[in-house]
């Protein structure tokens, strides 16, 4: 089978007590060793997500105040009846007050 966490622990020694141990034992580590892998792929995945989220929201905030100052310079209405004038000014999340 591909693509799955199925294994086979086989053990061999004349102590059967012994190889039960062994056997517990390769499989517990296996186990938290997959469990360490796959975190460590969810977390690469959240940091990626996170970095992206971050670029998104600065490039519409660029966008956004690119927009407003292309509207102030024709003298075009903002929304409800306003305009962009030099008297309005812009807050740090780009918006006009």
């Amino acid at each position: 089978m591909t693509d799955t966490n199925l294994v086979t622990v086989s053990v061999q020694n004349e102590n059967p007590v012994l190889v039960a141990k062994v056997a517990d034992k390769l499989a517990e580590i296996f186990i938290e060793e997959d469990a360490k892998r796959e975190l460590e792929g969810a977390q690469t995945a959240y940091d990626e997500l996170t970095k992206s989220i971050e670029d998104l929201k600065n490039t519409i905030a660029r966008q956004e105040s690119e927009y407003i100052d292309e509207m102030r310079s024709s003298d075009l209405p903002l929304g409800k009846g306003r305009r962009a004038s030099c008297r309005e000014s812009s807050n740090p999340s780009g918006s006009v007050q």
